[in-house]
């Protein structure tokens, strides 16, 4: 799944520490920050509510509303 975070204006973030923990959860998850809106985007097989706690852990105090789950993309092409 695909998530956009969105920040808010003059919010600060310790991403290190937020990708640090959500790669623990999911070793497989990419996280990165978009540079056009400072949103973090985030690839994972876990779920908004999980994202919402690991955030808290992070310091990162966002609403849970915040985290966008995008539509998939997938093409069916393997299968999956």
């Amino acid at each position: 799944m695909q998530y956009v975070i969105t920040l808010s204006a003059g919010t600060s973030v310790e991403s290190d520490r937020f990708v640090a923990l959500v790669e623990t959860e999911d070793a497989s998850a990419l996280v990165d920050r978009a540079p056009e809106t400072d949103a973090l985007r985030v690839s994972t097989c876990l779920m908004r509510h999980e994202l919402h706690a690991l955030a808290s852990v992070a310091g990162l105090l966002i609403d849970a509303d915040a985290i966008e789950l995008l539509p998939s993309d997938c093409c069916g092409g393997c299968g999956g």
